[in-house]
This record gives C-alpha cells, structure tokens and sequence, in this order.
C-alpha cells in the first residue's frame, strides 16, 4: 500500500521520528500516517491537501457573499449561477465576482464575492475550483507527525491500557487525551468555523 497523496506528513519523517531505519513497517506506518490525517481532516471538517473540486452544487442563498466547502481557494476555474457563466471581476466592485482570501489568516474560508448576488435557488450554483495547500504548513505536519507516532506506540495496547498487572490486579490506562491535548491547539487554528 502506498501512502496517498493527501497524506498531511512523511513516511520518512514519521520514521525519523522513531528511529526506524529498516522498510519492514512501511506499509503499516502508511497506513497509520494516512489513518491519522483522515482523522485530523475529520476533526477539523476540511481538506487540507491542494485538490480540484468538479461541479460543486450548493444552493443560492440570495446574498453577496458565498463560501465554498473547501479553502483556501488558489484557483477558481468556473463559477455558474442558474447555467450562466460569472466572469471574474478585478476588484471587489467590479460587474463580475470577486474571491477573496484572506492575506492575514490562511485558514479564513474563501468567500466569493458577486455584487449581483447568489440567487436563491435549489442547487444552482456550480463551482469548479481548486483548494487547499501545495504543501502542508508545518505546525499540520507536525501534528500529524505526533497523531501517527501516537498510533504507532498504541498498536499493541488494546483500549489505551498503557501498562498491566496480574497479581493484585492493576492497570494504567495510556495517555491519549494528553497526547491529543498536545495537537489539539494546532488542530484548533485549522478547524473549520461556520459562517452564520
């Protein structure tokens, strides 16, 4: 198994990591590495790794203002309303849409700007475009690092139990809340916030 395309981390930096200088667990840290990115991309409730979206349908909501599912956007290919194609327009006041990501925030959602408005409508609005980063930010990869080498050390340990005894019966339970803690402010920064 090879590790996909979208994973947020390196087998070799995963291996680094550990100390792991031999390919007998490649397949299995693929697996995990890609297990922990799915994981993080849950959590957060996006994509992260730069990837062409096709015929997105999305209802019109009637506004000036629309946020695609994915972000950041890097290329608008089409946008559609109602079967009529929306040139772009070079500035925010101009006839066609506008899109604008934010220059302070890289993980603000991309809003597609049309003076015109959305028109309200049951799946009229068609998008075409491409999102998300040419290269995972480091504090991302990071994090995945740290989930994947977490799962690694939890392989052989069934339900967290960290450690265990039988006489006079004792055990410790892991520490994945902690571990979570660890990443869970960098997950913070990228997970998704709903427009209202």
């Amino acid at each position: 198994m090879a590790l996909s395309v979208y994973a947020l981390c390196t087998l070799q930096s995963v291996k680094d990591l550990l100390g792991i200088t031999v390919n007998t667990y490649d397949a299995l840290l693929e697996m995990i590495i890609d297990a922990a990115s799915d994981s993080i991309e849950t959590y957060c409730e996006r994509l992260f790794a730069s990837r062409t979206y096709t015929n997105e349908l999305y209802d019109g909501n009637g506004a000036d203002d629309f946020w695609p599912d994915q972000f950041p956007i890097t290329v608008l290919t089409e946008l559609q309303i109602s079967g009529s194609v929306i040139d772009p327009s070079a500035d925010y006041d101009g006839s066609g849409y506008f899109l604008y990501n934010s220059t302070r925030n890289l993980n603000a959602p991309s809003r597609i700007h049309y003076d015109s408005g959305f028109v309200k409508g049951h799946q009229n609005i068609d998008l075409t475009y491409t999102a998300g980063f040419t290269t995972i930010p480091d504090d991302l990869a990071h994090a995945c690092r740290r989930l994947s080498i977490h799962l690694w050390n939890m392989r052989d340990k069934p339900n967290g139990i960290k450690s265990e005894r039988i006489g006079n019966y004792a055990y410790t339970l892991g520490d994945a809340e902690a571990e979570f803690l660890g990443i869970k402010d960098i997950l913070l920064r990228y997970k998704r916030k709903w427009a209202l």
